[in-house]
């Protein structure tokens, strides 16, 4: 974006006409620029026929060059950040020991990694007025590097063992069920 500056003399006269680079902070930063302590900018707001919006611009002058120990410690907390969101959306995949089987064709093979959660249940049939409840026990989950998969033989032998032990396989009753997502061969 650019601002439109006339510089004019005493008389009325133009001096000057210019335009101003102006940049968001994000912007900036692109730039391998940050914001000085006391910067101040300017409110813009605009309107087109895809919409409208407003932002906060800098000029250059209000900006400095950022330092390599700045620029190293921004590109590090950039990288922790990217491997926080990689763990979230890996723990965000977890399922339990009969899912993985189930779902994916996958047993796990690293049972003491587990992690429980308590888990919420939902019962659309509940008197009160709110239908989520906690469920009666924790249930076990795993993620996927704690997995490997499974042949057709290897999924039908433990898809058998799992009925053998729990009952049905296509669905589980949660609430009557002694199942707590842990591996069951």
């Amino acid at each position: 974006m650019y601002r439109e500056i006339i510089i004019k003399d005493e008389n009325g006269n133009i001096k000057r006409h210019t335009y101003e680079h102006l940049l968001t902070e994000k912007q900036w930063l692109n730039k391998q620029r940050q914001l000085r302590k006391n910067a101040v900018g300017e409110w813009i707001r605009w309107s087109n026929h895809y919409g409208g919006g407003q932002a906060l611009y800098f000029c250059e002058e209000q900006t400095k060059v950022i330092s390599k120990t700045e620029q190293r410690r921004r590109k590090k907390a950039k990288l922790e950040e990217k491997k926080k969101r990689q763990l979230e959306l890996e723990y965000e995949n977890a399922r339990t020991s009969y899912q993985w089987l189930h779902d994916c064709h996958r047993k796990i093979i690293h049972p003491n990694n587990g992690f429980h959660l308590e888990k919420y249940r939902y019962d659309n049939g509940a008197i009160n007025d709110d239908p989520f409840y906690l469920a009666a026990m924790p249930y076990y989950y795993y993620l996927e590097r704690d997995t490997e998969p499974v042949s057709d033989e290897e999924y039908e032998r433990l898809k058998q063992a799992y009925i053998k032990e729990y009952g049905g396989w296509e669905h589980i009753d949660l609430d009557n069920t002694k199942y707590n997502g842990k591996p069951w061969y």
